[in-house]
C-alpha cells in the first residue's frame, strides 16, 4: 500500500535511518497492519530502555515536529509508545528544562492535560497556537462540568470561575472574540445561577 504524503510518510522517512524499527512501526500502521506495527513497536520500545535522557529528548523533539496537527500524530501515539517512552520523558523534559514551553505545550495538546497548558502559555504568552489550544481545552472543561446542570454540577466553582476569567483575557485577541466572549460569559453565568441554587 503505498503511504500518501502527510505526516505518516514524513515519519516513515525521517526516521528510516536513526530509527528503523520506528519507521516500520509508522508504514505498518499508515497501511492498516496494526497488530504487526504493535509488534515491530514492541521490539522498537525495547531498545530504548538503554537510552539516555538526551536520546529519548531528541526522539520526542523529532516526532513531535514531524507535524503541527495533532490529529495527524496522534494516530501513531498509541498506548505503548505513550505510556512508556512518549509521556515519561516529556515529563522529564519539564523537569530538566522547566523553561522550554515545547514539552508542556505537548503534555497539554496530545495527553489533555490543562495545567501544562497553561505552564506553555506562562513561558510563551504570544504563541498564538497554544492560546488557541489552551481556550478550545477550557472550554472543554467547562462543558464537562456543567453539560448535568441543572441536576448536578460536575466540576470545582472556583476552578471553573478561574478558567473562564483567564478565557474572557485570552480571546481578546481572537478576531471572533465576540463569539468565544459571549459562550465563556454564558458559562460563567450557568455556574454562578447554580452555585446561588446550593445556598
Amino acid at each position: 500500500m503505498k503511504i500518501e504524503n502527510n505526516v505518516g510518510e514524513i515519519l516513515v522517512l525521517n526516521t528510516k535511518q536513526d530509527y528503523p524499527l520506528f519507521s516500520q512501526y509508522c508504514y505498518l500502521l499508515e497501511s492498516g497492519l496494526r497488530k504487526k506495527a504493535l509488534i515491530i513497536l514492541a521490539s522498537f520500545l525495547q531498545t530504548t530502555t538503554q537510552w539516555k535522557y538526551i536520546d529519548r529528548q531528541m526522539f520526542c523533539n523529532m516526532f513531535f515536529q514531524s507535524s503541527i496537527t495533532n490529529n495527524d500524530l496522534t494516530v501513531f501515539l498509541t498506548t505503548p509508545l505513550s505510556e512508556q517512552l512518549i509521556k515519561p520523558t516529556l515529563l522529564a523534559m519539564t523537569v530538566a528544562e522547566p523553561q522550554n514551553y515545547l514539552a508542556f505545550k505537548w503534555l497539554g495538546e496530545y495527553f489533555n492535560e490543562l495545567t501544562y497548558l497553561k505552564k506553555a502559555n506562562e513561558l510563551n504568552p504570544n504563541n498564538p497556537l497554544i492560546v488557541e489550544l489552551l481556550v478550545i481545552k477550557i472550554e472543554w472543561e467547562l462543558w464537562l462540568s456543567t453539560h448535568h446542570l441543572p441536576e448536578g454540577y460536575l466540576g470545582n466553582y472556583e476552578e471553573d470561575i478561574t478558567n473562564i476569567n483567564l478565557a474572557l483575557l485570552l480571546v481578546d485577541s481572537f478576531e471572533n472574540k465576540n463569539e468565544f466572549y459571549n459562550q465563556f460569559i454564558n458559562y460563567k453565568q450557568k455556574i454562578e445561577l447554580y452555585i446561588k441554587t446550593q445556598k
